[in-house]
């Protein structure tokens, strides 16, 4: 029974509390406190995250109560991960806390495959250290040091220091007080002390007062969107990874182990996308963005994208405007809300584009008119004789406006008659395709057993032209396709079941005929006996169906419990000894822990033994 037992100081992990206790108690080894608080040894001490807290409190009783759920709150980092895991999640990972088994409570919270990793050594802060001693009488551990990523003191201000409690290589049962072991190592790296750093640590000890919402990342996307880090409808990733390496520095981000990689897709890129996956993502890294964004608002001037000139050029090469910035902005749109934003410029020339104002290159050919003076040009251009390539050089357009151009302004260029009036051109068609048919035809005879994949290399042009223009008929004139050989089994899978059927069913009879205790018939049993290690489970068994069948009758291990127990009463009758349940069970090494089909079997060996008399051995006999 414990007779007294200390008070839990604010901020206090629970590493802590136990370790005061076993101080001011006489118990002398850390395993008989360890017994004494929880009735048995457990794996190890726990830092962070404790467990077997309900037996923790009934083992206070009647001395103290407390309520183990307030103690995950205001003694475990509990809390500081609530904010990145579904309450779900958080509900199951209190109830393992709660329980003796430390199991998967690291893996639900999902530290075990985070790169953020814990600090190696406990931590302390020298001034906390020196007003614990002076106003609560003794220092000790604060949770707050202890987090990932805060290398400064939030209430101090100061950096905090490595002890000399090394949680990798301490004795699993160590129960280290901060009145003993709060000693800085004498080889360590000190943070420089920064807002930026001053930032993180309050922030990441707002979230341990209490359990916090789940934060999702959709929240973030909206936020980089509105403060113009939007490509269209995505984030541009370019230049959130400079500002936010701007804002915070790589070499913090290093020292809290949270730089994101460059050229992979890193943390910062999948906290920003739209999937919202906030539980695969550290406290630290929400709380990196949060504190960027909350920057950004405070500072729009610089995030808002600045204003759209009011004056370009115009890309007409026959403007007569003087002003190489003739061009004037009519007006602006999106074309969705979050999209970048266009404009329409126009010329005194006619001239008119629309474009994107964010990109570089303005102009890229959305063409909306393109004025009278340009019309000209063009119009005499035609009159004048020039062919196409001509007037794509001179016109600086593609080949497709100048043909839809001359059809809208009704002009009938010389190339463009040409165009239209060629009746020839399906005689000659006819010509060739009576001349290509003739060339198939004697290619065949000279090369007979070609196939069409070679007979296309060898005619090349010729080939191709028959395919557009007759395809009908070269595909009935070309050879048959190829079928693929089937494929030969490199084994003779039916023979080989055969083989191994007849010597599984060997060995099974060998094993059954066996004298002493009965030995459990299992496949890798079997292939050992074979000489084949693990044979059934690395091939098929599909390939070997009549094996595979055999061998789940006589695997079967019903047929083994009711072997063993037989051969278990033979043992008890053998030594003279009463045929019970329990005895049974012991003979044949089973726990008692059964199932109800070897429950079934007990019973009927049971009243086997009470319908036939019972005798003694001779042996036995008095």
């Amino acid at each position: 029974m414990i007779l007294k037992f200390p008070e839990p100081f604010p901020d206090e992990t629970f590493y802590s509390w136990i370790a005061r206790y076993h101080d001011h108690s006489a118990n002398g080894l850390h395993k008989f406190t360890v017994r004494r608080l929880y009735g048995e040894s457990p794996w190890c001490a726990i830092y962070g995250l404790p467990t077997g807290l309900e037996q923790f409190c009934q083992k206070l009783l009647p001395l103290v109560i407390y309520n183990p759920e307030e103690l995950i709150e205001n003694h475990s980092l509990l809390p500081y991960f609530s904010s990145a895991i579904p309450a779900e999640r958080l509900k199951v990972v209190k109830e393992r806390m709660l329980q003796a088994s430390n199991d998967q409570v690291h893996g639900k919270l999902g530290t075990l495959t985070s790169k953020i990793k814990n600090f190696r050594y406990l931590r302390f802060c020298p001034e906390c250290l020196a007003d614990d001693t002076m106003f609560m009488g003794e220092p000790y551990w604060h949770r707050t040091h202890q987090l990932p990523g805060v290398l400064v003191c939030p209430f101090h201000e100061v950096p905090t220091l490595n002890s000399k409690v090394d949680k990798q290589n301490t004795k699993h049962l160590t129960y280290a007080s901060a009145s003993q072991y709060a000693q800085p190592l004498l080889r360590q790296k000190k943070a420089t002390v920064n807002q930026r750093l001053i930032a993180i640590a309050r922030s990441s000890s707002e979230l341990l007062k209490a359990y916090q919402p789940q934060m999702t990342t959709r929240m973030y996307r909206s936020e980089l969107l509105e403060t113009g880090f939007n490509q269209g409808q995505f984030i541009n990733q370019k230049k959130l990874s400079r500002e936010f390496l701007a804002y915070w520095q790589p070499e913090v981000l290093k020292d809290i182990g949270a730089l994101p990689e460059a050229g992979k897709v890193n943390w910062l890129r999948r906290i920003s996308s739209a999937n919202d996956k906030s539980s695969n993502f550290h406290p630290l890294y929400h709380i990196v963005v949060r504190l960027f964004l909350e920057q950004l608002k405070q500072q729009p001037a610089t995030i808002q994208p600045p204003k759209p000139k009011q004056s370009h050029p115009c890309p007409n090469s026959f403007c007569t405007e003087e002003n190489k910035d003739s061009g004037n902005l009519v007006s602006t749109h999106r074309r969705k809300k979050s999209g970048p934003l266009h404009g329409t410029i126009a010329c005194q020339c006619g001239f008119s584009y629309s474009c994107n104002l964010e990109a570089e290159n303005l102009y890229t050919g959305h063409v909306i008119s393109y004025g009278s003076i340009w019309e000209d040009k063009f119009t005499n251009f035609v009159q004048t004789g020039y062919t196409i390539p001509q007037m794509v050089e001179a016109m600086s357009v593609s080949r497709d406006v100048i043909v839809r151009k001359a059809i809208e302004l009704g002009l009938k260029p010389h190339w463009k008659v040409k165009m239209e009036a060629r009746p020839e051109r399906s005689q000659n068609i006819k010509k060739r395709i009576t001349l290509e048919r003739k060339a198939l035809k004697e290619y065949r005879k000279r090369h007979p057993k070609q196939s069409r994949v070679e007979i296309r290399a060898g005619m090349n042009a010729g080939y191709k032209f028959l395919y557009r223009q007759d395809k009908a008929w070269l595909l009935e004139h070309l050879p048959p396709i190829k079928q693929p050989k089937p494929k030969k089994e490199l084994l003779n899978w039916k023979k080989r079941d055969k083989d191994y059927l007849q010597q599984v069913k060997s060995i099974v009879k060998d094993l059954l005929a066996q004298p002493g205790k009965p030995v459990k018939i299992t496949p890798n049993t079997i292939s050992k006996i074979m000489g084949k290690r693990n044979l059934f489970s690395k091939i098929a068994l599909r390939k070997i169906p009549r094996t595979a069948a055999y061998l789940d009758q006589a695997c079967d291990p019903e047929k083994y419990y009711r072997r063993r127990f037989q051969w278990a009463k033979e043992q008890l009758i053998k030594n003279g000894q009463i045929i019970t349940r329990s005895n049974l069970i012991y003979a044949a090494c089973f726990g008692y822990n059964l199932s109800m089909s070897q429950e079934s079997m007990i019973q009927e060996l049971l009243e086997e033994n009470h319908e036939a008399s019972y005798s003694l051995p001779k042996n036995k006999a008095p």
